[in-house]
């Protein structure tokens, strides 16, 4: 048998890997499950680090270019980043790009880890039922006037959602700064180094653009802060701008204050330390609250969409881009209120050529999947005169397999074991006692009153190799009750085609053998094959597939079995078995004694070409099936007898080889 070829050359699969790695973008990259997958297990070390790893979460990265689109949000059960973001695209370098979103994802679990939700939910019910919140303030002489001002605003109705959304945005500069603070210090050189590439991109600029200055007072006043605040210093050119000498002079005022606020452990004490930065600039606020008033456009942008938009937390891009050095505040000096224990750094050398190998994989098994399908039909065309179409099945179902697995599985260890120790005594040599005839008297026998006295010694024999091949019939029938139940679950007979293929399939795999597992029918006048497992190429996901089979159509068996034997005859191995698992006689043939023809003339050449047949069936379907396949069939009614009929063929057919 001509041993088959690869199905990627080693030349053309360097060529492959190095044109895909050229060709890969920023968008293949950071929208690639592998990135996805790198962030979820960065998040789920943060949380479990943080005592908070029962916590589920789903992370979405979206491209989104406009300039005015938000950069991240979580409401803590969602977490979406955006790795399309302007001020990202604008980097220099792809390390400098992936990085961003990485401080992007840490600032948002942050959030999960340090952020209060429920406090915010409460702020905003409180605003709009006309409360000041935090609801029991201390009176100060700074503060005094604007409380007063702010209580009155409150009893129009129609300025409490505006008043709300103003102090959500407040209070998220503040808490931006507490939560990458508080995780730069837990985990001190990946992180930090993340959330300070991550802030130079959105805030490192000293220039203020131009379209800035025509903001509201109050709104630069805002911007200003949160510039100095992650930056560490207030930009210079603020101060040499006369209109803007009074927010100028605010921000030295508030940056100390605030600063402190953004290292105090304390929720309550920044939530008060928000509502004073509201009241005690009470005259840059005052003009915004007007009935019909709304935030600017890049505010609202930044708040996320849905219901409950206000619980999301994300950072505010104003309209223009920064991208000078700096980090996560000056805090390095302050005593540390979410220290913990841990110095451990997150793991992976270079994150985003793990991403690059992993996709480079992913392209791989997409370029070899299609080669597997064209080998497939390849095979299927020289099979058989009537019309066969191959389908390599990529649907998984890992639920019906963690589902049928407790009963499947101990099944398949049994029967591995007991073909295991038959195969180790073949490879060692044995000795067979209780001959009529022989050289060797075995005095151990003498007792015997037959006349059996005699043993042989069997010579050692190397285990042939083998090569199997599973085909189920899914035809509609298929779909019938069993008459088996699995607990109070009726099964049909593809559920227990599925479930006697999955057994057999994980003893192939656990011996070592290829082995080939496909459905049949019919449909749009041909013979439909889908391909679950293949003999071309070993992949573990494949017992997944083959939950995945369903039923439909009728079948042309011979057909089928010709395929099978096609890509078994194209396999090296000394041995070769297939096992047909069915419910009746054929159909699609003009008459049913076609149909068994056209089967008996497949089995005929299976055994002109050395391949073992077995078919399988419930008891309730076996005398429909006796007629074909005769003494080579077995009843999988009873799935836990299978190791026993199965290894009892499996040896007798492996003396008759030796």
């Amino acid at each position: 048998m001509q041993k088959p070829k690869p199905l990627i050359r080693v030349a053309d699969l360097k060529r492959f890997i190095e044109s895909t790695k050229s060709s890969l973008t920023d968008e293949d990259i950071l929208l690639s499950e592998a990135y996805k997958k790198q962030l979820r297990t960065l998040g789920t070390f943060l949380l479990k680090n943080a005592g908070q790893e029962n916590l589920k979460f789903d992370l979405k990265i979206i491209w989104d270019t406009d300039p005015q689109s938000m950069t991240g949000a979580t409401d803590k059960r969602t977490i979406i980043l955006n790795a399309g973001h302007p001020a990202f695209t604008a980097l220099e370098t792809r390390a400098e790009r992936s990085e961003c979103v990485h401080g992007l994802a840490f600032h948002e679990f942050a959030h999960w880890i340090y952020t209060d939700f429920s406090i915010m939910k409460i702020q905003r019910e409180t605003f709009l039922q006309g409360q000041v919140f935090p609801t029991h303030m201390d009176v100060t002489p700074e503060n005094e006037k604007g409380l007063k001002q702010l209580a009155k605003k409150l009893k129009n109705e129609q300025i409490r959602d505006l008043v709300a959304q103003i102090y959500h945005q407040l209070d998220n500069l503040l808490e931006d700064v507490y939560i990458e603070r508080c995780l730069s210090r837990a985990f001190s050189k990946t992180i930090k180094r993340s959330l300070q590439t991550l802030n130079r991109a959105l805030f490192g600029s000293s220039e203020i653009q131009e379209e800035d200055k025509k903001l509201p007072p109050f709104w630069i006043f805002n911007n200003e802060l949160l510039y100095a605040l992650e930056m560490g210093e207030i930009r210079p050119e603020l101060a040499a701008i006369p209109e803007l000498k009074e927010v100028y002079d605010r921000v030295v005022l508030w940056l100390p204050r605030l600063s402190d606020g953004a290292d105090c452990a304390d929720t309550m004490k920044r939530k008060e330390l928000v509502t004073n930065l509201m009241t005690e600039n009470w005259d840059l606020l005052e003009p915004l609250l007007v009935v019909g008033e709304s935030l600017p456009e890049f505010l609202r942008n930044a708040q996320g969409n849905g219901a409950g938009n206000l619980q999301l937390m994300s950072r505010i891009p104003t309209s223009g881009q920064y991208g000078n050095p700096g980090g996560p505040g000056n805090s390095d000096d302050h005593s540390d209120p979410c220290e913990t224990q841990k110095e451990e750094d997150l793991p992976s050398e270079d994150p985003l050529q793990e991403v690059i190998d992993e996709i480079v994989k992913s392209r791989i098994a997409q370029e070899e999947s299609t080669e597997i399908q064209r080998q497939l039909q390849s095979m299927a065309n020289a099979a058989d005169s009537f019309p066969i179409r191959v389908e390599r099945l990529m649907e998984e179902d890992p639920l019906w397999y963690a589902s049928v697995k407790p009963t499947c599985a101990p099944i398949a260890k049994k029967l591995t074991k007991e073909l295991s120790r038959f195969f180790q005594t073949t490879q060692l040599g044995y000795r067979v006692s209780g001959l009529a005839f022989g050289k060797r008297l075995d005095t151990r026998s003498l007792y015997r009153m037959n006349g059996k006295y005699f043993s042989q010694i069997i010579a050692p024999a190397a285990l042939p190799s083998v090569a199997v091949a599973l085909l189920i019939d899914a035809s509609g029938s298929m779909d019938y009750f069993s008459g088996v139940k699995d607990g109070d679950i009726q099964l049909s007979k593809l559920d227990i085609a599925k479930r006697t293929a999955l057994i057999l399939y994980d003893f192939c795999t656990s011996m070592g053998f290829p082995v080939m597992v496909a459905d049949h029918t019919t449909g749009s006048g041909c013979v439909e094959i889908g391909v679950a497992a293949s003999l071309l190429k070993y992949d573990p996901q494949d017992r997944y597939r083959i939950g995945a089979i369903e039923c439909g159509g009728g079948n042309r068996d011979g057909a089928a079995i010709n395929f099978a034997l096609e890509a078994l005859n194209e396999r090296p191995e000394a041995m070769k078995m297939l096992f047909i698992i069915s419910d009746g006689l054929p159909s699609l043939y003009n008459t049913q004694q076609e149909g068994i023809e056209d089967v008996q003339k497949s089995l005929k050449n299976a055994q002109k070409n050395g391949i073992l047949v077995f078919a399988s069936a419930l008891r309730s379907d076996m005398p429909n099936l006796c007629e074909i396949y005769g003494d080579q069939i077995f009843d999988v009614t009873d799935l836990s007898m299978i190791p026993k009929i199965l290894s009892m063929t499996v040896k007798r057919e492996l003396k008759k080889i030796r």
